[in-house]
């Protein structure tokens, strides 16, 4: 440690004890805003010592920073002490950083000073952001549960009319159609229930995949009409597959309608397992 220089300006050998034990980053400057003392924590984050930093004008070790010099002569002329936040420095080193500012009038017999507290603003910063982030994700999870609340309300009526709608039909290709209704009912309640719910694991079942693709089959040919084929093409050697059937199937769906919107002039979807 630098002793500072000994003239009208001195500072205490208790006071620079005192200053050094601070976390804080302290510069203190005399009147004509020369550095006179940087304590451990301002040498460690200007990346200078005190020694070579020492009576060289605050300009020199805080450049470009008009507004700040402005303050530091205010304060020397009213004594009312001032903060400024998030103020951007460059270090000797030739590091960014955007640090609180706290100057306070340092009274003398002889002369006025000044004390320049610095505080590394980035872990504030930090705080704000998580702070932010946490408070958008619980908007969003209230967001999520409103419309999964208004999604799921009138599924359970859907799936009761589809259900009345088949005890009438007398046709088994048309009950089939309500079986795919009521089936993909009881999907879109699960997948709802899932964004209702905390996360969930994934439900591992073993399933013949050819089930699913029956069953996207259904459902992308009411959607595509007459003018899109859609063959099916399957191995039937291929064995059961461990796998969660409602995200694979809304898989295979998502796919299919993604093919099914290229083939706006009609031509043939093909739903094929087979090597």
């Amino acid at each position: 440690m630098s002793t500072p220089a000994t003239d009208s300006f001195d500072i205490s050998t208790q006071a620079i004890e005192v200053i050094d034990g601070l976390a804080t980053a302290v510069i203190v400057l005399d009147e004509r805003l020369s550095i006179r003392y940087l304590n451990t924590a301002a040498e460690q984050l200007l990346q200078v010592s005190h020694a070579r930093a020492n009576d060289k004008n605050v300009d020199e070790l805080l450049p470009a920073n008009e507004e700040l010099l402005a303050e530091f002569k205010r304060v020397l002329s009213d004594g009312t002490a001032a903060v400024r936040r998030e103020v951007p420095l460059r270090n000797f080193a030739g590091k960014a950083l955007v640090v609180d500012c706290r100057v306070s009038l340092l009274e003398k017999e002889t002369q006025p000073g000044l004390i320049v507290e610095l505080l590394d603003a980035e872990p504030r910063q930090r705080i704000n952001r998580e702070t932010a982030l946490l408070t958008q994700q619980s908007v969003s999870r209230q967001l999520t549960r409103q419309l999964a609340h208004e999604v799921k309300n009138p599924l359970g009526g859907l799936r009761g009319a589809a259900q009345l709608l088949q005890r009438q039909l007398e046709s088994a290709e048309l009950r089939e159609y309500t079986e795919v209704i009521i089936s993909e009912t009881d999907r879109l309640a699960s997948l709802v229930d899932s964004l209702l719910g905390p996360h969930q694991a994934i439900r591992e079942q073993a399933i013949n995949i050819h089930q699913l693709l029956d069953q996207v089959h259904k459902l992308l040919a009411a959607e595509a009409g007459a003018r899109i084929s859609i063959v099916q093409d399957y191995d039937p050697s291929l064995p059961e597959l461990r796998l969660d059937a409602d995200l694979i199937t809304q898989a295979f769906l998502n796919i299919g309608r993604n093919a099914i919107q290229l083939l706006e002039s009609g031509g043939t979807l093909r739903l094929r397992t087979r090597a």
